[in-house]
């Protein structure tokens, strides 16, 4: 089984309609992805976003080192997912120097 014939026998018929003349999994992909997806401007603009929030966190007072660690790494996640190539080490070390 390809991954265009799983692509389309993934989708409901309405969708189906939309990517049945593809004729490769990537065409069906850039179909849906136009129709559903984030377009590289909403990306930019959410890593942009992300970016800032990471830039500006803080310890709270009520708020243990590990949870402070914790919502830092789940934000390094997210800004890997949306295409941040700095590295967990290398984004620590970026902040550790813009804090002295």
């Amino acid at each position: 089984m390809t991954a265009l014939h799983m692509l389309q026998m993934s989708v409901t018929d309405p969708i189906f309609l939309q990517i049945g003349r593809a004729t490769s999994s990537k065409q069906a992909w850039k179909i849906l992805r136009a129709e559903f997806g984030e377009t590289n401007e909403i990306q930019d603009l959410k890593l942009t976003y992300l970016k800032t929030k990471f830039d500006e966190m803080m310890l709270e007072k009520e708020e243990s080192f590990g949870e402070y660690i914790k919502k830092m790494m789940e934000l390094v996640n997210q800004l890997k997912f949306y295409g941040s190539n700095m590295s967990d080490q290398g984004r620590l070390m970026w902040e550790g120097q813009q804090k002295k």
